[in-house]
């Protein structure tokens, strides 16, 4: 006869395995992703581990809990609510109390490392596990958010014992004295844990009321050193999260660089990192900037109408070329300036478009699905990419083409003369530029790669940490740091390369002769090649990142899912 929990009256009985975890490799389970929880004191029951596989075959997901009794009884039953999000983290499903029942774990004791959970979705590639009730053998309750509950039924006619209790006072005159040393040496550290946990508790409150300033303050005062690494990376995130919804994104950028361990940050790196670029772009001779308003501004050479952009509303991207412009919409439609119809007529059937790059004479763009879409010259195949998948970001230099990819790892197609295409072994990339004839790269750790023609990016290549993006011009190369300045590197025949004294700087990009940015504030900076005014930016405000443009990142999803938790 099976147990029952008096609480719920659900019948308790073991989830049969249908396979064993040391059996995984036969059966062609793919390990999709591994997740190690923070630890939760508060919880009777934690939860240590998940694991989330793939039948190879099938396409049939299945989930690993690890979890373990730290109370000081046994427990019988453990409800576990999931939600589960796609590879781009959004919301795929839930499953509310998922039963872990007839345990008898003693304290101590782990268990549910070998019960599958089948998962309906084949999209799901990430899990958030919450403990949400535990039941005992003495028929007590412990519900997520309330103080344990007493269920235990007991017989009002049985009989009273008329036996004499044994004497304890002596027992009990020891428990008063252990219990009030171990009071007076531990109500310090009782009440600065229950200061911290209502201090978490109000930082989340304010997170969730979408009062972001004060939230982004919450946690940041809650990053205590004595706290174990992941929750302190938790808490950089949360305050990362607050600081990009405010519109801060030069603070959110930074924070998210400082936790290179953390995956989550590192994914929402690239993707800010992509919308970024878009806001400035520099090409052979003419400025493009995106305000913060949709529209776009243009100075320099006009000669193939690539200054004509006075007309596009709407953007969330815009990218210069040799000889053209491409402009991004937030429906996702890539708009085209430039005197070539042929590319005009070809560029305007794109949809779904999440960031676009405007080459030498050939434009390309990535969409939803992660596909590449590419045309104009093809001379060196550049714009061979109908095959690549997973894209995010792409670059388009003046005959080779790069995507980057949300795993961080790097495509390239194109002339790949000295090199410029060798980046198959690059892995952990969080922004890629493709200039003429080399190619660039940040890791995760903020170490500079390159591939190509060494002269042209320099000193760049030399930079191991702190730096966050890169821009890859005619002959020079430049890169974004932490603190919102830049390095460069390369050909300064025009003094395009002359630009380290600028500070507080959200994007920046480099032309063929010439390199422009954008401060946090609006203001547009321009050196190099001044001919045909592509550096005449000096009296242009009011430039930035739309904030329609966050609904192409994950950050409402990531949201959506603290929410549910």
């Amino acid at each position: 006869m099976n147990p029952t929990c008096n609480f719920c009256k659900y019948k308790v009985y073991y989830k049969k395995q249908s396979y064993e975890v040391e059996s995984m490799e036969q059966n062609e389970l793919k390990l999709i992703r591994q997740v190690t929880y923070p630890s939760l004191p508060e919880q009777p029951v934690a939860l240590l581990q998940s694991r989330l596989y793939q039948d190879s075959e099938t396409g049939q997901m299945t989930l690993y809990l690890d979890m373990q009794n730290v109370s000081d009884k046994t427990v019988e039953a453990t409800y576990v609510n999931l939600c589960c999000f796609d590879e781009e983290v959004q919301l795929v499903s839930t499953k509310n109390r998922e039963p872990f029942e007839s345990l008898g774990a003693e304290p101590g004791a782990r268990f549910g490392e070998e019960m599958a959970i089948p998962l309906s979705s084949f999209r799901i590639r990430s899990i958030t596990a919450t403990v949400q009730r535990v039941c005992f053998s003495d028929g007590s309750v412990w519900n997520n958010g309330e103080a344990e509950k007493d269920v235990r039924v007991f017989q009002e006619d049985a009989p009273l014992s008329t036996k004499k209790p044994k004497k304890k006072w002596k027992r009990w005159v020891f428990s008063i004295l252990f219990l009030l040393l171990v009071s007076a040496l531990g109500v310090g550290i009782g009440y600065g844990h229950s200061q911290w946990t209502k201090a978490t508790e109000e930082a989340r409150n304010l997170l969730l009321a979408e009062s972001y300033a004060q939230a982004e303050e919450a946690y940041a005062a809650l990053q205590h050193p004595w706290l174990p690494e992941s929750i302190r990376q938790e808490f950089g995130w949360y305050q990362a999260l607050c600081a990009i919804k405010r519109g801060d994104f030069h603070t959110g950028i930074r924070l998210l660089a400082d936790q290179p361990t953390h995956s989550k940050s590192v994914s929402l790196l690239r993707q800010m990192n992509t919308l970024l670029s878009g806001t400035i772009s520099a090409g052979e001779a003419h400025t493009v900037g995106l305000c913060a308003d949709g529209t776009a501004k243009a100075t320099g050479e006009n000669q193939d109408r690539q200054c004509e952009v006075s007309e596009w509303k709407d953007l969330v991207a815009v990218s210069a070329g040799w000889n053209h412009t491409l402009g991004l919409t937030a429906e996702g439609k890539v708009l085209y300036a430039g005197s070539d119809e042929i590319d005009a007529q070809t560029i305007a059937t794109w949809e779904d478009a999440v960031t676009v790059s405007a080459g030498g004479r050939h434009s390309v763009a990535a969409l939803a699905n992660g596909r590449v879409v590419a045309t104009g010259d093809n001379r060196y195949n550049q714009c061979d990419t109908q095959n690549w998948s997973g894209v995010i970001a792409v670059a388009a230099g003046r005959y080779h083409t790069v995507g980057l990819r949300q795993d961080g790892t790097v495509l390239a197609i194109g002339n790949g003369h000295g090199g410029s295409c060798r980046v198959e072994d690059w892995k952990d990339i969080v922004s890629i530029a493709a200039g003429d004839g080399f190619t660039l790269g940040v890791t995760k750790d903020g170490k500079v790669l390159a591939a190509g023609a060494y002269s042209r990016y320099g000193t760049v290549a030399e930079i191991e940490e702190d730096a966050v993006a890169v821009f890859a011009g005619g002959s020079h190369a430049i890169a974004k740091m932490k603190d919102g300045t830049l390095q460069s590197g390369g050909s300064n025949t025009w003094h395009q390369s002359d630009v380290m004294h600028w500070e507080n700087l959200l994007s920046a990009e480099a032309g063929t002769k010439h390199t422009v940015a954008i401060s946090v504030d609006g203001k547009a900076f321009a050196m190099g090649d001044r001919q045909n005014g592509p550096c005449d930016v000096d009296d242009w405000k009011g430039l930035g990142l739309p904030k329609k443009a966050l609904r192409l990142t994950s950050v409402d999803s990531y949201l959506m899912q603290i929410k549910v938790q």
